[in-house]
């Protein structure tokens, strides 16, 4: 028992600091601020580096939205707009940005604010897509029999010569031409 005690009682002198006696020094960077200049600052390093990248991830997050968009067939864009005005998903996006709250040069609180806009506008695209992501899932089905009945009336068209006066196919997609033909027509089309 005698040693259980002093254990304790060493424990209990460890764990107490006294801050009166002893200076706390905060750590380097923030003992430094205000001394650096805009170029040598390491938060805004840092802050210019997630700015780089968020407006990368913009660009792929404005493509996802694109290519959600033009997957939902046309007769469904009403209903589209009507679900996104409905409000949009919350969306947990940060680009795995970290917002840093020190500062330590008069740039600092100007670049951290561009930052959380730009992180705000990746997080509202982020939430556009997956609006689109959760009416293409709702409306799947109805999608798909637009399709079979595409491909019926396709399928009619064939059987009954299709022949337009220029004597090509009057067909409505392209899923009766060949892979390679497909790919051809795809890279002559404009972006």
């Amino acid at each position: 028992m005698g040693s259980a005690e002093s254990m304790a009682e060493a424990i209990s002198s460890c764990a107490y600091f006294d801050t009166a006696s002893e200076e706390v020094r905060p750590p380097w960077a923030l003992a430094q601020a205000d001394k650096f200049e805009y170029e040598d600052c390491p938060f805004c390093k840092m802050r210019r580096s997630h700015l780089s990248w968020l407006r990368t991830e913009i660009k792929r997050l404005t493509s996802e939205v694109a290519a959600v968009q033009t997957s939902i067939p046309p007769i469904f864009l009403p209903e589209l707009q009507t679900h996104l005005q409905a409000g949009l998903p919350a969306s947990g996006y940060t680009g795995g940005v970290d917002d840093i709250v020190a500062s330590s040069c008069p740039r600092c609180p100007e670049l951290r604010q561009q930052v959380i806009e730009v992180q705000d506008e990746a997080r509202q695209l982020d939430a556009q897509c997956k609006a689109r992501i959760e009416f293409r899932r709702e409306q799947a089905r109805k999608v798909e029999e637009l399709l079979i009945a595409k491909r019926a009336i396709e399928a009619k068209l064939m059987s009954s010569g299709g022949r337009m006066d220029d004597g090509q196919l009057s067909l409505i997609t392209r899923v009766n031409l060949a892979d390679e033909d497909a790919m051809l027509t795809a890279a002559k089309q404009p972006l």
